[in-house]
């Protein structure tokens, strides 16, 4: 491997920085009231990059776009006291049935369980499943179109692989292809619409889980819990070790074991933190636990249980709520209290083994345990007052210049930006970042 520069050392740094789950950044702290333009320039602390720091923010409000090319631009009244808000109250509202998986130019779909779903602004990747001759789908969370990227996964019926979204690439991990194991790990580009297969392979020995794992991405890093190490379900062949897949130098780093999530575990992500729901602990049996991993400490902390042992639940994340769907019941976890609630039971569509992506106060389910290529959409309401600011889904879409921090500008990837109307309910607001010369909407 080629030696790289000190520049492009900088760059992995800061790429790796800017990739770090910011929904920590907020907490509540407000922007000095004051300043007599449009523009805010606070300095916020604890942003929590690894250690406590602090972070200057920029921000523009108006209808004129500012001078400054690297503020986010939020096109909308100011006001006199910002206060950035993560730490928010949601409460779902309706579920119900929306367009299905289907490219009506070529008849592909996705379906079933055990396929991937990755959000990229407001499109969704969608990948693997049981589906014949697959091809990599996009689906449009806002026209509710299907779209087929014409780039053909590694096999037919490729599923219980892990995904994790770097940057403009998308890895998939592990798997299933058909019936055969898989080790290889591969790289789609988003751009260049192209499937790279890695000279690294997942380990084949009994520490590092193939298939049914739970996993998630934080920063550069795609963490990966238990797994089978087998293309049987057995309980004999369930890992019970944990590591994570550094995506900048293709290496394997092994972290604390999970005893308690070890198969077929929900996962949602809270800054650098990763609950891990449900799944199966190391004898088989299926576990009520929720328990939180620190990425920063390696140190796992049980919060809540289920009402019972849940395997292949799936959760989104709306502020500081995690919303975790099993079979027909949706349940509510705040992160603030560690409080676990029912928000509904006896939903019409079963939400066994699908994927599930949240965008903004929206929440999307694909596919599962026999609802075929089925979408279902949940709507939330979310409590936020009329000064205070939501800058939402940190976790993916388009990088904007939001801090500055020892003079280096780090971009986060931002997709809406939400204020307070006068009943205190969020509402999208017009929100826009500078790239190649012009302003674009997020």
């Amino acid at each position: 491997m080629a030696t790289k520069t000190l520049s492009e050392n900088i760059q992995t740094a800061i790429t790796d920085l800017s990739n770090i789950k910011t929904s920590l950044i907020g907490k509540g702290v407000a922007i000095p009231s004051g300043t007599p333009t449009n523009s805010y320039s606070g300095l916020i602390d604890g942003l929590l990059i690894g250690t406590p720091a602090s972070a200057e923010f920029n921000i523009h409000f108006g209808d004129v776009a500012p001078e400054d090319t690297t503020k986010l631009w939020v096109k909308s009244t100011p006001v006199s006291d910002i206060k950035l808000d993560s730490d928010i109250s949601s409460v779902l509202n309706a579920t119900t049935r929306v367009n299905d998986i289907l490219d009506a130019a070529t008849n592909e779909i996705v379906s079933g369980v055990g396929g991937c779903a990755e959000r990229v602004g407001n499109l969704v990747y969608l990948l693997g499943g049981y589906t014949m001759s697959p091809k990599i789908l996009t689906y449009n969370l806002d026209t509710l179109v299907t779209i087929s990227t014409g780039v053909a996964m590694p096999s037919n019926y490729f599923r219980y692989t892990a995904t994790g979204l770097v940057g403009n690439f998308i890895y998939l991990l592990g798997g299933l292809k058909y019936s055969t194991m898989s080790l290889d790990i591969y790289k789609y580009d988003i751009l260049e619409k192209t499937m790279t297969k890695l000279a690294v392979a997942i380990t084949n020995d009994g520490n590092h889980g193939w298939q049914s794992f739970a996993y998630a991405t934080v920063g550069t890093r795609i963490y990966l819990f238990g797994g089978y190490n087998s293309t049987s379900f057995s309980n004999s062949y369930i890992v019970t070790k944990a590591y994570y897949f550094n995506t900048v130098s293709q290496t394997f780093t092994m972290i604390a074991a999970t005893l308690n999530h070890c198969v077929e575990a929900g996962t949602a992500v809270i800054g650098t933190d990763i609950y891990l729901i449900g799944g199966r602990n190391s004898g088989g049996t299926a576990t009520s636990r929720i328990s939180k991993y620190d990425t920063l400490l390696d140190t796992y902390t049980i919060v809540a249980n289920l009402p019972a042992g849940y395997t292949n639940c799936r959760a989104a994340v709306v502020g500081t709520d995690i919303y975790i769907y099993w079979d027909n019941s949706i349940f509510k976890l705040d992160t603030l209290t560690n409080t676990l609630s029912t928000v509904s039971s006896g939903l019409a569509w079963d939400s066994n083994g699908g994927t599930i992506i949240s965008y903004g106060t929206d929440i999307f389910y694909f596919c599962g345990s026999g609802a075929a290529n089925r979408v279902i959409k949940t709507t939330a309401d979310v409590t936020l007052e009329s000064n205070h600011l939501l800058i939402s889904s940190l976790t993916s879409g388009h990088r904007v210049a939001l801090f500055n921090q020892h003079g280096i500008d780090i971009k986060l990837p931002v997709s809406n930006v939400y204020k307070g109307d006068a009943n205190n309910k969020a509402q999208k607001v017009e929100a826009y970042y500078y790239n190649n010369a012009q302003w674009n909407l997020i």
